[in-house]
């Protein structure tokens, strides 16, 4: 831009120090140094135009930086609820596995508990009644008994729920999805039989 301006004094002093006396090259020096200050002043304008798209790019960049800074932030926390959730998960599957073992060791103390007890009566949800009963053995699906009347196996879905539970028949078919994730208290006393 300086250089711009120099070249076209340097044009004026020239015509001024020869002083020209032809009327062509005047006219011609003159149409040159018209010339050259469009130039300069287009130049002008496109350092202009540069500086503006200078600011420009300088703010996207400092856009795109910040957004960046931002995604990696994100991405870092992003990670950090991903490992969260998979020590979760372990504690999940973790509690579920001591939680199944439970089951199983109440499920084997409870019918160890209730095997060969005797129950002065056995009421059925088919409406059968079984007199003076020795439960002989309880199983997920049923219980095998001893009565006054001989031996019969009595399937889990004809007993009543509490007895269901009290025996810890929840380990498959039916009565294991109204059961599940539950261990039932085997001291409910609001059951039908009457122990002896």
């Amino acid at each position: 831009m300086v250089k711009v301006r120099m070249v076209s004094l340097a044009i004026s002093l020239c015509v001024a120090v020869i002083g020209c006396k032809d009327r062509a090259q005047e006219q011609a020096l003159r149409k040159l140094q018209s010339a050259h200050e469009m130039l300069a002043d287009s130049a002008q304008a496109k350092e202009a135009e540069l500086l503006a798209l200078q600011e420009k790019f300088e703010a996207a960049e400092k856009q795109r930086k910040k957004e960046f800074d931002e995604t990696k932030g994100l991405k870092i926390q992003l990670d950090g609820i991903l490992l969260e959730n998979e020590k979760l998960r372990k504690k999940s599957e973790s509690l579920q596995k001591e939680f199944d073992d439970y089951k199983n060791r109440y499920k084997i103390s409870a019918r160890k508990r209730f095997t060969d007890h005797q129950l002065d009566s056995l009421s059925l949800k088919s409406g059968a009644v079984y007199e003076k009963v020795t439960i002989k053995s309880i199983e997920d699906d049923g219980i095998n008994i001893m009565h006054a009347s001989g031996a019969a196996r009595v399937a889990a879905t004809d007993l009543d729920a509490g007895l269901v539970e009290k025996f810890a028949m929840f380990a498959s078919s039916a009565s294991d999805e109204s059961h599940a994730g539950k261990v039932p208290a085997a001291t409910q006393s609001d059951h039908a039989p009457t122990w002896s």
